[in-house]
Parts: structure tokens; sequence; C-alpha cells
């Protein structure tokens, strides 16, 4: 075993890498960032550490069969480390045919590798206990490999430097400047090879500005806060919506009443009935909104209590009659008698489901007739209901029937129509119905 100046920083940038190496393959990665190519370049860089300090020993023992195998290797590693680093900074970059100029630089990385091997080497060794260093044709090939990859990178970060990721126009700069450094050094000291530690120095960077887990982990974090603090935001405006809406509708839909059933005149009656069916759709809108918010953020609970079913189902009836009043359709509402007259449920949300599924049958029904039948199956102290909305609309396919309880699912056709509504209502009902463990079905 020799030493000589450089011995000591090649054993520490070994030791380095491996750590680096250790870390970058034991980490969970987030992102996709265990890009193959950089994976690469890691390996290659310990491989091309332990080829130099095998090579001071070759050289120094004076086995010219080992040394020539050992220094083509460390060509070999040159060159295939080049043609990675080229892949890598092509990879993921949008520009034309970039896969195509991947496959150029691995086939000319091939060729250059042959070409190393195949040609004579020329060992050097200008001063005595000294490492061998080789300016054979084997070593041109190299140079001249390195060299035409240095331009090519340098050309294509300022032709296309606006679609060159900014840092990966980093790694370019800092490997076409330290490799110019390094064959200046060597220039003048043949013997001392620096591209390995500007190699080193390289994929310390990559992996501090693109690899680092802890960085990655905060940028993951500061996102989800940041989309947690959105959600909550938007649910705060919603909900302040909808009560901010509420309070005039509430206040128009009770004023109209008022002049629809004290007013002489017709028109104004019918203007009244006309503002009233207008308010109770929007308010029908805005309650849906609010639904909508509440079923994604998992804040929608039941509010069980006793009611009046049938109660309930006559005022409910005479909403859909008003609703019907301008149109040449007949409301039938097929109420079981033997119905208790008191439940206990979510009375709100009940109404809410009947509403939306005889709204979604008027909205899609020009002519003829509209049937609601409620009936029940009494077992003990527990009333099953079973709801049935008929009606002669026009009717939706086979094959858009499995969208149909979509969140702002409209069918295709109808979306040039006239036909009222954003697509909430029978998604929210399905999201209703399943709270309450039952099924709905077309």
């Amino acid at each position: 075993m020799i030493f000589t100046r450089l011995t000591f920083t090649k054993y520490l940038s070994l030791f380095y890498m491996l750590g680096l190496a250790f870390t970058y393959f034991a980490k969970k990665k987030r992102y996709g960032f265990d890009n193959k190519y950089y994976s690469m370049l890691i390996n290659l860089n310990v491989y091309g550490l332990i080829l130099h300090i095998v090579a001071e020993n070759a050289s120094y023992y004076y086995t010219p069969i080992i040394s020539d195998i050992v220094f083509k290797g460390i060509l070999f590693y040159f060159i295939t480390y080049s043609t990675y680093f080229v892949c890598f900074i092509f990879d993921e970059i949008e520009i034309k045919n970039n896969k195509i100029l991947i496959k150029i630089a691995q086939i000319i990385c091939i060729i250059c590798c042959i070409l190393a091997t195949i040609l004579p080497s020329e060992l050097h060794r200008d001063i005595e206990n000294m490492v061998f260093y080789t300016h054979g044709l084997d070593t041109k090939v190299a140079y001249v490999h390195g060299f035409v990859t240095l331009i090519s990178l340098f050309v294509f970060l300022v032709v296309k430097y606006k679609l060159v990721p900014k840092k990966k126009r980093f790694y370019i700069l800092g490997y076409t400047v330290g490799l110019m450094m390094a064959a200046t050094v060597q220039r003048i000291n043949p013997e001392i090879a620096m591209s390995i530690y500007v190699e080193c120095f390289l994929c310390t960077m990559m992996y501090l500005t693109i690899e680092n887990p802890d960085v990655e982990k905060d940028v993951y974090m500061a996102a989800k806060n940041q989309a947690i603090k959105a959600g909550r935001a938007k649910e705060d405006f919603l909900s302040s919506m909808s009560h901010e809406l509420r309070t005039p509708l509430n206040a128009i839909v009770g004023l109209s009443e008022m002049i629809k059933n004290s007013s002489s005149d017709p028109e104004s009656r019918n203007d009244a009935k006309e503002i009233v069916v207008a308010s109770q759709d929007l308010l029908e809108l805005v309650n849906s909104i609010l639904n909508v918010n509440s079923i994604e953020n998992n804040t929608l609970d039941l509010e069980e209590s006793n009611y009046d079913f049938k109660q309930m189902m006559s005022k409910l009836s005479e909403m859909i009659n008003l609703r019907l009043s301008d149109k040449n359709i007949e409301f039938i509402s097929n109420i079981s008698n033997d119905i208790p007259t008191t439940l206990y449920g979510d009375k709100e949300k009940i109404r809410t489901i009947i509403t939306n599924l005889l709204s979604n049958a008027i909205k899609d029904t020009d002519n003829g007739k509209i049937e609601l039948i409620v009936s029940c199956v009494n077992k003990g102290n527990i009333s099953k209901l079973e709801i049935v909305v008929k009606d002669t609309g026009r009717g939706i396919s086979k094959e858009q029937q499995a969208n149909l309880f979509t969140t702002f699912n409209r069918r295709e056709e109808d979306k040039d129509s006239d036909i009222k509504g954003v697509g909430l209502g029978l998604a929210i009902t399905k999201s209703l119905v399943d709270l309450m463990e039952g099924t709905i079905k077309v």
C-alpha cells in the first residue's frame, strides 16, 4: 500500500460518497425523485473512486497488464459518467425528440468504450514512486468524448435556456466549469486526476438540491398545511355565504306568499307566485352547495328527533303543486296509510332526499305525470321507508346511469338545454341515503 499527496483525499472522498449513497438508497423518496440516472451517477462515482485507489497501487508495483486494465476501467468510468449526466439533463425536459437524444448519447458511449478498449495505452511515470498516467490513443478518445459532451451541454443550455429547469442549469454550469478547471490542473500535473472530485461535488450538489428528504418533507408539509387552510377557508366562506343568502331569500319568499294570498290583482298574484318558485329554486341551490361542502369535509351528521311525516309530506306536496302550476304535468302523491304518524329520524334530510328526487323529475319532464309513492315495512318499532319517484320525462340511457350520482354530473345532451340545475341534487341524495344506511337505485 502506498500513499501519495492525493491518496488521503481519495480515501476521504470514497468514504463520503459511500455514506451519501447509503443515505440516498435507504431513505424514503418523495415525488418520484428516485431518478434512475441520478442513482447510476452515485454508483459510478463510488466505482470511479475505487478504481483511482486501485490504480495507485497497480502503477506503483508496475504491473503493466493490471495497470493497463485499471486505467482502461477509469476511462470507461469517465465516458459513462458524462453520458449518464447528459441523460439526466435531457430526462423529463420537454424538448422534441429528447428520448432519441438520450439513445444517441448512449450509443456514442458504447462506441467510445469499445474504441478505448481496442486502442493502445501509453503509460508514463515522470517521477519515481509516483502514480502512472496514460497519454495513449485510448485516453484521447475519453478526452474527445468529454470535450464534445461539455460543448454540447453548454450549447444546449444557451439555445434551450428557458426549457431547462433552474436546478439543471446549475448542474450544467457546475460540471462544465469544474471539468475545465480539472483539465487545466491535469495539463500542468498529468498525474493529478481532479475530475473525479468534480463529479463528487456534482453528486453532492444534486443530492442537496433534489434528493434531500428533509427538504422534500418540509415542502410536502407546507403544501399539506396550505391545502388544509384553503379547505377551512372554503368551508367558512360557503357557510357564511349560505347563511347570508338564506336570510333575504326567506324574506322574499314570505313577502311574496303574502302578496300572492292577499292581492286582488291576478297579474300581481301571478308575479308573486313566480317569485316564490324562483326563490325556492335558489334556496334549493344554496342548500345543495352547503350540503356538498359538508359531505366533502365529512362534517355531515344526522340530527334525529320525532316528527310528523304525513304533515311534512302535505307541505311538500303543496310546494310541488305550486312549482307545477304552469306546466302540463299531473302530480300524483301516493302515501301509504300504514306509515306511522310520528317517526323518529332526521326530518330535514328526509325532506331533502324527497325534494331532490321530485325536483329532478320536474326538470326532466315536459308533460305527462310525476308520481311519488311512499310505503314502509314495519317491524316492531322500526319503520323502513321506501320512496319511489316515477315520471314520464325524457329518460336516461344505461350508459349514463353509472354516473348519475356523481357530483356536477349533467347529461351530455342537456348541456345546452334549458334544464335548470348544476348536477348536485342526486349526488347529495345518494350521500344522505348512504349516511342513513339506505340504498338508492335508478
